[in-house]
């Protein structure tokens, strides 16, 4: 049943048109009368009154045979032999089902759908919504089970894919870099625009979870004991390569001072001076030094779901620093011991070490906190004694463990600040033990569909 008028200008796509965009879209499975109505809708067309189909969902309704009783079964849960009682909740469940279609057309934003032709549109917007119902978004018949759930699933639905595409419009350069895969040569020619199909498969992303991500890491931002800079010092250097304009230290320096001081009368010009105001140019050179990140990941069994999904935002967040060139990283997964050593130091280093968290398969044993997080304080160390240019280093640990932390005491930590992420675990000691260090400590409750920060 098609619920739209297509403008005057435009001709509703064929069959063949719309098998050709699935397969080249490596769309399985869909509604003709789906894609039709998207497609007009997306070239501007109309959404038809319930009045206008409404009347032919009675005539339309089959009716299966009853069971070895003699009943049917209610859409409800109940049961009935009555044939017209049974026609009547079939009928109501159909009015539903293109009630919801309706609301679905009318609360999608097109504008915001990627595709080069209203057919385009269509076919990625079946494409994510069969991503976003794991694949099953449509039957054999090609009917769409989603908008027979509830009597405002199409809205809902059409809130959901807008909200995917407003995340993936909303990425920062460095947020997009980090999530977004690097693009495999591909025989789709034709198809949209390499950014149209880079939106599709973030969008895909963020609704597998990666809007968690993204939440907690800017979440994060807000902290300012979470923020990283890297130190930068100009040292006083005959053979700098560059220059600065910095007070006077003190009239030993006169003759340093820049020739515009001389316009001024003389008294002036010493009382400047005296004052430790006049400028004086000298040469210098740079030192910078990037903050050193250390970060513990636990991978026991019991990190699954959601759980995995913060701390995803948590490691996005700091390697934000690493792609600003703020930061270096070092990255461990840890369970009953400390598994092999990540570190990332240039942007696609970065993205290398996403790409390792995504593939761990987070199956481990316990969870041994005060070992690992010693043994990583140590190498934090080596790490500073080694001279690399390295400064005001951090140990970031996210966790659903517990462990007896009596061992680990403040003063083993030197000038290194810890932050802590205990996702669903009640007890406080390593919170409090990162909050005494002068970092961050958060106990994450996790919810579904709850963001808790």
């Amino acid at each position: 049943m098609i619920h739209t008028k297509p403008p005057d200008y435009y001709i509703t796509p064929s069959e063949k048109e719309m098998r050709a965009m699935a397969e080249r879209l490596e769309l399985k499975k869909y509604s003709q009368f789906m894609v039709r109505d998207l497609a007009n809708v997306a070239a501007g067309g109309e959404i038809q009154p319930e009045s206008h189909w409404v009347g032919h969902i009675r005539p339309s309704v089959t009716l299966e045979p009853p069971d070895s009783n003699g009943v049917w079964e209610l859409w409800n849960g109940g049961y009935s032999n009555n044939r017209d009682e049974v026609i009547a909740d079939r009928t109501q469940v159909a009015i539903r089902y293109h009630r919801n279609i309706s609301d679905f057309l009318r609360g999608l934003d097109f504008e915001k759908i990627p595709g080069r032709t209203p057919l385009e549109q269509a076919m990625n917007t079946l494409k994510l919504l069969s991503q976003h119902e794991g694949g099953e978004a449509h039957d054999t018949d090609g009917v769409l089970p989603i908008f027979l759930e509830s009597d405002t699933e199409g809205n809902e639905t059409a809130d959901t894919l807008n909200e995917l595409i407003d995340d993936v419009e909303s990425l920062d350069t460095e947020e997009q870099f980090l999530l977004q895969e690097t693009p495999e040569p591909s025989d789709s020619s034709g198809v949209g625009s390499e950014s149209d199909l880079q939106k599709m498969a973030l969008a895909s992303d963020m609704d597998e979870g990666k809007h968690i991500w993204l939440e907690v890491s800017r979440n994060l931002e807000a902290s300012s004991k979470l923020q990283v800079r890297k130190s930068v010092k100009f040292i006083p250097d005959r053979e700098g390569d560059e220059v600065r304009v910095r007070p006077i230290a003190n009239l030993g320096e006169l003759p340093k001072i820049q020739v515009s001081e001389y316009t001024l009368p003389e008294t002036y010009r010493l009382y400047r001076a005296a004052a430790k105001v006049s400028p004086v140019r000298e040469r210098v050179r740079r030192e910078e030094k990037q903050q050193l990140l250390y970060i513990l990941i636990d991978s026991s069994g019991s990190m699954s779901g959601e759980k995995i999904h913060q701390a995803g935002g948590v490691l996005m967040n700091r390697l934000k620093a690493v792609v600003s060139g703020d930061a270096q990283v070092y990255a461990r997964f840890f369970d009953t011991q400390l598994h092999e050593e990540h570190f990332a130091a240039t942007p696609s280093e970065a993205k290398a070490l996403i790409r390792e968290f995504e593939e761990n398969n987070f199956s481990g044993g316990g969870t041994e906190i005060t070992e690992s997080m010693k043994a990583a304080q140590k190498r934090i160390e080596a790490l500073l004694q080694a001279g690399k240019m390295l400064t005001r280093p951090e140990l970031v640990i996210v966790t659903d463990g517990q462990d007896n932390l009596s061992e680990l005491h403040r003063e083993d930590f030197g000038l290194t600040k810890v932050h802590a992420f205990v996702i669903d675990n009640s007890r406080t000691e390593l919170v409090e033990f990162a909050r005494s260090t002068g970092g961050v400590g958060v106990q994450i409750q996790t919810q579904p569909d709850d963001i808790p920060f």
